[in-house]
């Protein structure tokens, strides 16, 4: 068994808290609808993604492979949390 690196452990952590259609709330456990997400974002962020790009890709999945549209201010606000995780993380 391979473990994974932190930073996926942690943005999985972080999208399980976010949780913008609700699956982790419904049953407890990561929903590997969002695992589509993880990679995507720790590349945007490895490349110096800010908060608007954060957003603009993340309404773009959540938009057209999920179909909904949360509060923009909630994805906001979670694009913040995941840029200050970033900034702060020890490597």
């Amino acid at each position: 068994m391979t473990r994974e690196p932190s930073d996926v452990v942690e943005v999985r952590h972080l999208l399980s808290e976010w949780d913008p259609l609700g699956f982790y709330a419904a049953n407890g456990t990561f929903a590997e609808e969002y695992e589509g997400l993880i990679k995507p974002l720790l590349a945007r962020l490895g490349h110096g993604a800010d908060v608007d790009q954060l957003v603009a890709y993340l309404d773009h999945e959540l938009h057209h492979h999920f179909g909904t549209y949360p509060d923009e201010t909630l994805v906001v606000e979670f694009a913040e949390r995941v840029l200050k995780w970033w900034a702060t993380r020890e490597v």
